[in-house]
């Protein structure tokens, strides 16, 4: 109400375990956050209608990283709605193959942007100041 022309960014990242975080992405929290006018941008836990998504583009990634080298990263941006939200939300996959195996994530977000951009320099930006 006092400033008016700023834009408050919500960006949910626990420290302790990226799958615990999915009760920040709940209706309730969202909705409030859309009524707020708040930008947001929220890791959302694995389920299995995400983990069937992501496998394609897990292998795709596994199959390139044989081919050009120790590690593959890859972005898609999809449109999405769990269960227990009102309507579809935009969603980024995070998708990597190293040596070590294979691994995705997922963030929720109303920021315009392309997925590489939001999840490495917004998402990810880790004691930084966003604006």
């Amino acid at each position: 109400m006092h400033w008016p022309k700023v834009k408050v960014l919500v960006r949910v990242m626990p420290e302790a375990c990226f799958q615990h975080d999915s009760h920040y992405c709940g209706e309730p929290v969202i909705a409030l956050l859309k009524a707020m006018r708040c930008d947001y941008i929220l890791g959302l836990a694995i389920n299995t209608r995400l983990a069937a998504l992501a496998e394609p583009w897990k292998e795709q990634c596994d199959r390139h990283r044989c081919q050009w080298g120790p590690k593959v990263r890859r972005f898609h941006q999809f449109r999405y709605a769990a269960d227990s939200w009102s309507e579809e939300r935009k969603v980024i996959a995070r998708v990597e193959a190293t040596g070590m195996g294979r691994d995705v994530r997922f963030i929720v977000t109303n920021l315009e942007g392309r997925g590489k951009v939001l999840y490495e320099k917004v998402y990810c930006a880790r004691g930084s100041m966003v604006g």
